[in-house]
């Protein structure tokens, strides 16, 4: 009986002994054994995100019309594609031997100006200065005015050309403008001169 014992005594310290080995030879099951953690799958490594693509910038629209290269001035072109209506134009002219301007508030004035700007056409652009002729005597400006009082003015020279920042313009289709600039400096009243009396 007493032998029985010991020989089951040594059995547990034999099997007790070699379950320390394995743990000690797998610390990470020694640990989870002891603890009762349970270690949490590492996440997958992931592959960056490609960057987004942006989107291309619109492209601009073209301008309606010639003018609108020549002065492209904001107000300038709403007022030439219909977005803004002034309340008066002013047209001014001279040079050397002086300068007059003559203005009006008449919307079919105004608008007979703002067709004739439509109108224009750009026939040649120069950018070498020796070929770019300056007319001292010819200014021509034209003038916006809106109902805030804000305004909008450009510059023709000899009514066939405009210098823009090294560039000058050859224009043409400028009949129109011609029409209105010339009806504007008409007299507003012109007193009828009355009929030679019958003998």
């Amino acid at each position: 009986m007493k032998r029985t014992i010991l020989m089951i005594a040594a059995l547990a310290a034999l099997m007790l002994s070699g379950c320390t080995d394995r743990a000690d030879s797998h610390p990470d099951v020694q640990t989870a054994a002891v603890t009762g953690e349970q270690t949490a799958a590492q996440p997958a490594e992931t592959e960056p995100a490609a960057p987004s693509e942006t989107t291309a910038p619109a492209e601009t629209a073209a301008p309606e019309y010639d003018i609108e290269t020549v002065f492209p001035d904001a107000m300038f072109m709403r007022i030439i594609e219909g977005d803004v209506t002034p309340v008066e134009v002013t047209y001014g002219q001279g040079g050397e031997q002086g300068y007059l301007t003559y203005s009006s508030q008449d919307p079919a004035m105004i608008t007979d100006f703002i067709e004739g700007f439509r109108a224009i056409q750009i026939s040649q652009e120069i950018t070498d200065p020796e070929e770019a002729a300056y007319t001292a005597d010819g200014i021509n400006d034209f003038t916006f005015r809106l109902d805030d009082g804000s305004e909008v003015a450009v510059s023709l020279d000899a009514m066939t050309r405009a210098h823009i920042e090294g560039t000058v313009y050859i224009l043409e289709g400028t009949s129109a403008l011609n029409d209105a600039r010339m009806k504007i400096q008409a007299p507003a009243d012109i007193p009828e001169i009355p009929a030679p009396l019958p003998d």
